[in-house]
């Protein structure tokens, strides 16, 4: 493949107008974009918070300004959130920001009348995020502003969401720019914050920045080199040779839409949970991937067996043949480690919204075949209440982490790795028996939300609870964890079109049920359905 021109990936003036800057996205972004288009909006983004107000709750009237105000400082600060997604006409296409420096302050009030939304609807912030994650969509080439916010009441006080183009902008990110919003938010309304006539326009574009997987090299060499193939394996390779992943095709239902379930540990579960993988040296992602895989291969045999003879006999004898076990994704956010400032959202260079990769994990499926066994009479998949055998399935899960490099040199490999496969994306490739996983991890320990943790004391606004999730419109089921106040919680989803609500809730059954019996873990999760 030959590349684009490397100075096409960095911030560069139209041949129309200087005041529109372009860029062309690269790696996961360009990945991402073909992937949201051919999939129906597959990872379109959404996180949302719920807001109350110890002194008083302000009315829309009063609230709609503020937000927009809290927004305006953002976009000063964060201006790529007011870049629009657009693609490039053939021959050379792809896809690429586009960011329009406003001559005055009155076209940042039209870039914020586009994107800030308010509704009158009362819901709960459950009810609000799935309706947005479900609904609201935009496509990576559609010119269109790479992020939403969008405003309703709750009984309590308001929801706030974040509606974004996924390609441009990864999860953990995602939240950072939610407390980061939230947090001019309560500048504005205590008037701590500076009136947003004072921001100088035109200065912000300092802060827009190159793909991430290249900012490593710029500051080390001063530009982007000559860009080479990858001279790592494919992350998206065949297996190796005597590698065989349980493999079945998938069947579809006939429907269309999310559907999507949220497991929420209480603040002693999440306790109990954190002690119990300190004591065994393991992470909360890897315990509760291993749980995620037992309730996956269990709930999907027992829904084939419930399907018939020749499903069941396609989908049991794939398991028995396997000796690995497939987690389809598995997300690593890279921008801590970014050098030159590039790390910090408040720092002169600004940081990367999209900071991630991506990559399978194959775990060696003996513990975990010894968990779950076939039952060919009752046609159902049996799982094996023992602790001992779990921690070492436990184990092969985190072996799939110890056979990555996750430096920076090799993550720029696997990003290069994307950009020369990103033309060539076929939805099919999802089309697997695997499960997904993203962590987002404790906003606790990322320093989110401390200035409005419900522990804080702040007057002015609390954040009672957070919720993440994404567009989902492929056959895996996907466990995405985060915690928030002492909470964790497991936010599960799937494509409508490929599983039905039905078949989600046995799956989160499961979870739960090996959740209280293998770790002893009882009465302490609670399932919320919108």
């Amino acid at each position: 493949m030959e590349f684009y021109p490397t100075e096409e990936y960095l911030w560069h003036p139209t041949d129309s107008s200087k005041n529109t800057l372009v860029r062309r996205c690269f790696g996961i972004e360009a990945f991402s974009a073909y992937m949201e288009t051919r999939m129906d909006g597959f990872t379109h983004l959404t996180n949302s918070a719920a807001l109350t107000f110890p002194t008083f709750t302000p009315t829309r009237e009063v609230f709609e300004p503020q937000v927009r105000a809290a927004w305006t400082h953002l976009r000063h600060l964060i201006p790529q959130i007011a870049a629009r997604g657009v693609q490039f006409p053939e021959p050379g296409g792809g896809f690429g920001l586009k960011y329009n420096l406003p001559a005055s302050l009155m076209g940042v009030d039209e870039w914020a009348s586009e994107t800030v939304f308010f509704s009158d609807d009362v819901n709960t912030l459950y009810e609000r995020h799935v309706e947005l994650k479900d609904n609201c969509l935009w496509f990576p080439g559609d010119n269109h502003y790479v992020a939403e916010v969008h405003v309703s009441p709750m009984t309590t006080g308001w929801n706030i969401s974040l509606v974004i183009s996924h390609n441009s902008i990864d999860g953990r990110n995602a939240m950072s720019l939610l407390d980061l919003l939230v947090e001019a938010l309560v500048g504005v309304i205590d008037k701590t914050k500076g009136s947003i006539d004072t921001l100088k326009w035109g200065t912000e574009i300092t802060r827009l920045v190159p793909p991430a997987a290249l900012i490593k090299m710029i500051v080390e060499k001063g530009s982007i080199v000559d860009l080479a193939p990858p001279t790592i394996p494919p992350a998206g390779s065949a297996p190796p040779p005597g590698v065989i992943p349980w493999m079945y095709p998938p069947l579809e239902t006939g429907k269309k839409g999310d559907i999507t379930r949220l497991t929420k540990l209480s603040k002693e579960a999440t306790a109990k949970l954190h002690q119990l993988t300190n004591e065994h040296g393991r992470t909360v992602t890897q315990v509760i991937t291993a749980l995620s895989a037992l309730a996956h291969i269990e709930a999907f045999l027992n829904i084939a067996g419930r399907k018939g003879n020749e499903r069941f006999k396609l989908v049991s004898e794939a398991y028995e043949a396997s000796n690995v076990y497939l987690v389809a994704f598995n997300f690593v956010n890279h921008r801590h480690k970014l050098p030159g400032g590039y790390h910090d959202f408040k720092s002169a260079t600004g940081a990367p919204l999209c900071a991630i990769d991506g990559m399978p994990i194959m775990a060696p499926a003996k513990n975990i075949k010894a968990l779950v066994k076939v039952d060919t009479n009752k046609k159902i998949g049996v799982c094996q209440v023992d602790e001992g055998l779990f921690w070492k399935a436990v184990e092969d899960i985190a072996s799939g982490w110890k056979g990555a490099d996750l430096s920076l040199d090799a993550w720029y490999q696997r990003e290069i790795e994307k950009e020369i496969g990103a033309k060539f994306f076929d939805p099919s490739m999802f089309g697997i028996p695997a499960i997904i996983m993203s962590s987002i991890g404790d906003t606790d320990r990322l320093g989110l939300f401390k200035h409005v943790h419900p522990s804080s004391g702040n007057k002015t606004l609390i954040v009672e609870d957070i919720i993440t999730g994404i567009r989902l419109r492929a056959p895996p089921p996907m466990n995405l964890l985060y915690q928030y106040d002492g909470q964790l919680q497991c936010h599960w989803m799937t494509g409508g079109e490929y599983n039905t609500a039905e078949e989600m809730e046995l799956v989160t059954d499961i979870f739960e049920a090996r959740l209280s019996e293998i770790l002893r873990i009882t009465d302490a999760a609670k399932t919320i359905v919108a």
